[in-house]
């Protein structure tokens, strides 16, 4: 429906309207003030002039149009100091009695308002309602209280899985080019213990340069310690120690930690990290997981790497555990962004931990493939899948003809949900194991053969 327009009003002459509105003052003018109209006389001209005893309000010029204001005659008075005197008497009485009025009802609101909040006050304090507290009550404090003793219990129930990882470094130097050593100190943590060796887990970038090794363990025992594996991209390192060949010392103090299942902790979940977290070999620190969806893909497996409310301190290393005292992750600076706490999730990565504790060379195909959300998997028409993002030139998967782009929809019965599921495989397969993959590519399916190298 169209908005209809208002009528417009007709216009009047400007003109028109001002001599109309004049000449109705000038008769109520008249019939207001006798006198006024008494005083006026018409000259030869038939003009009206102002008498001696009276006023005109306006007058027109001749020769325009305009209409000009005049002020009104003004009659002195014949005792002028009588009526200032006066008219201050009259002006301070006034103001008393409006200073008295408003004192009074100033008086009367306070008296009301109180008596008001004091009935208020003694009503609440019957009442069976249940006072509001922000955050100071003693419920409060205790359950803060609860939460300090249980991460001080947890950490003192871990602190002897802690070793402290000296780097020596030698280097040719001096005033006679005498050879110096350097010591380095970073923190591990005891992994495992088969009754003559010890498995230590640290971080590989600290000690990649390192001529020689050592450790020392809660309660004061020392061994020296070799490195028998390792992954640059995790950055990571595994250490033996054969401490069958310490027997003189005490190593009653050693605690062996266990691996988290994957999926224990989740957003909003609490840890606590160990090792040396704030650069300090010892130290501890807590927090809440804040993220855990960053994916870094890898050749043949896929990094989950999670961030926590922890304080971020350059150089920390150290793991992870949750709160039952098992390892969730790994303090890595490789993966921090913008100067915020980062760990590697230890989900997925326990067959990569394994080949390397056993000395073994990491198996490979050279596939690096990421997660596809679900709705894109959706759009797609796919029931699931993974994603090659690039195939490393002259690599197995290379070789096989795999090719950036492709959708590795299966291997057998196994179906491909996400990138963990190509990492369980290949090792589950083991090394010179031929696997074969269903793919998609342009919207066609394909068989693809990858023999799996190291």
């Amino acid at each position: 429906m169209k908005k209809q327009r208002s009528v417009k009003p007709e216009k009047t002459d400007k003109k028109q309207r001002g001599e109309k509105n004049l000449n109705e003052k000038l008769e109520n003018a008249s019939e207001q003030s006798p006198k006024t109209a008494e005083g006026k006389k018409e000259n030869a001209e038939g003009k009206e002039t102002v008498t001696d005893n009276g006023t005109e309000p306006f007058h027109k010029d001749e020769g325009t149009e305009n209409y000009q204001f005049l002020s009104e005659a003004v009659v002195p008075s014949s005792t002028p100091g009588q009526v200032i005197r006066g008219s201050k008497v009259r002006l301070a009485a006034l103001v008393l009695c409006l200073a008295v009025f408003f004192g009074i009802l100033a008086s009367l609101s306070y008296a009301v308002t109180n008596g008001i909040i004091d009935y208020i006050a003694r009503k609440n304090s019957d009442s069976d309602r249940t006072p509001v507290h922000l955050g100071n009550d003693e419920n409060t404090a205790n359950q803060q209280q609860a939460i300090i003793t249980d991460v001080s219990k947890l950490a003192e129930s871990v602190k002897g899985a802690v070793v402290t990882v000296k780097a020596l470094t030698e280097s040719q130097g001096g005033v006679f080019s005498e050879m110096l050593t350097n010591s380095e100190e970073f923190g591990g943590v005891v992994i495992s213990d088969d009754g003559s060796n010890y498995l230590v887990l640290t971080e590989y970038e600290s000690i990649a340069s390192a001529s020689s090794l050592s450790l020392e363990f809660e309660g004061g025992a020392s061994a020296e310690g070799r490195i028998v594996g390792y992954d640059s991209d995790i950055n990571i390192a595994i250490i033996l120690v054969e401490h069958k060949d310490y027997y003189m010392q005490d190593f009653s103090g050693v605690k062996v930690l266990e691996f988290a299942p994957a999926g224990s902790v989740v957003v909003g979940g609490a840890v606590l990290a160990i090792g040396a977290p704030n650069s300090i070999v010892g130290s501890i620190d807590y927090g809440i997981v804040t993220s855990t969806k960053n994916q870094y893909p890898l050749a043949d497996m896929c990094l989950n790497v999670s961030t926590a409310g922890i304080r971020y301190v350059k150089d920390s290393s150290g793991v992870i555990i949750n709160m039952e005292g098992k390892i969730c992750g790994i303090i890595s600076d490789y993966y921090a962004e913008k100067e915020i706490f980062s760990y590697i999730s230890t989900d997925g990565l326990l067959p990569v931990i394994e080949q390397l504790a056993n000395n073994a060379s990491l198996l490979y195909t050279g596939a690096v493939c990421e997660n596809i959300p679900a709705d894109i998997l959706k759009a797609a028409e796919f029931e699931n899948g993974i994603y090659v993002q690039r195939v490393e030139e002259g690599s197995p998967a290379d070789k096989a003809g795999l090719r950036s782009g492709d959708i590795i929809i299966s291997s057998g019965d196994t179906q491909m949900i996400s990138v963990q599921d190509y990492t369980d495989l290949i090792y589950e397969s083991g090394y010179e194991s031929k696997i074969k993959l269903k793919v998609k590519r342009n919207n066609t399916e394909k068989e693809i053969t990858v023999e799996i190298g190291k």
